[in-house]
């Protein structure tokens, strides 16, 4: 199954789980891209197409926000290795989940794991009028310290993944609220 994403990033779901088969498939892909990028450019035999593949083995426990951020992670280290392929293999992606500032944000964000923290706001000059409750997303950093949004967003922003965590903030409110309606929502004495 083949889809588009973007302008210019596509995703695959194929069934090869054998990295050599998988790897062999991909440079035929390749070399076949490159003929035809040569027929467009009427160029040299040398020309290459910008072109820049990353996999990721599927896991029982991934979902598709975190396959397509392991993609996106595996396309980018091949553009900084200036290869076109880059094969995460599955020990590979358990080492990158250890390490990784990116891996560890997506992980969260895809599972879930994300808190939240308000902090009431008052009218500017009157601590006695108390106007709502301001709400703040949080998740654990590598060292299972809380940290701010400003820590994470980027990597959110960068991997794609801000309707997930927008859908997972809005449903921990809406559970929290349901449970706790004082703790997150102001409500206005009549």
């Amino acid at each position: 199954m083949i889809g588009r994403l973007t302008g210019s990033d596509f995703v695959l779901l194929a069934d090869l789980t054998n990295p050599d088969h998988l790897q062999r498939e991909l440079n035929t892909l390749i070399s076949s891209l490159h003929d035809y990028y040569r027929q467009l450019q009427h160029d040299s035999r040398d020309a290459q197409a910008p072109i820049y593949i990353g996999t990721t083995p599927f896991r029982e426990d991934s979902n598709a926000s975190q396959l397509i951020a392991n993609a996106r992670i595996a396309s980018e280290q091949a553009v900084a290795d200036n290869n076109h392929v880059h094969c995460i293999q599955a020990e590979e992606q358990e080492q990158q989940q250890q390490n990784s500032w990116h891996q560890h944000v997506s992980d969260k964000v895809s599972r879930g794991d994300i808190f939240l923290q308000s902090q009431p706001v008052y009218a500017v000059g009157n601590t006695e009028k108390h106007l709502q409750q301001e709400l703040f997303a949080r998740i654990l950093n590598q060292e299972n310290e809380p940290c701010m949004a400003g820590e994470f967003i980027s990597v959110i922003k960068q991997l794609d993944l801000m309707t997930e965590l927008d859908k997972t903030v809005i449903k921990s409110n809406r559970t929290v609220t349901e449970r706790r309606p004082e703790h997150l929502l102001y409500q206005p004495q009549q």
